[in-house]
């Protein structure tokens, strides 16, 4: 996998060359420096998702060591509320 890198000016130049044939990112610069990047929407969207999985993970091990309720405890406590009319 190499990696592409393209000034703005040639990418806006070859853009619909560049989005047809888009197998691997291309990075584009602007004045030498990273400005973006251009991925398949495929791509984009396996990272969209593989972050939420991370955040979810992320989110049950902050929450290791917090106590919890048991099932059956919860249904009882909300067995002695009363509901509303």
């Amino acid at each position: 996998m190499s990696t592409r890198i393209m000034n703005v000016t040639e990418a806006r130049q070859r853009f619909t060359e560049l989005v047809r044939d888009l197998a691997e990112p291309v990075y584009v610069t602007v004045y030498g420096k990273p400005q973006a990047v251009i991925v398949r929407y495929d791509t984009y969207e396996a990272l969209l998702e593989k972050i939420e999985d991370l955040e979810d993970s992320l989110d049950v091990i902050e929450r290791r060591d917090e106590s919890s309720v048991d099932w059956e405890e919860l249904e009882a406590e909300l067995g002695r509320v009363p509901s509303p009319a």
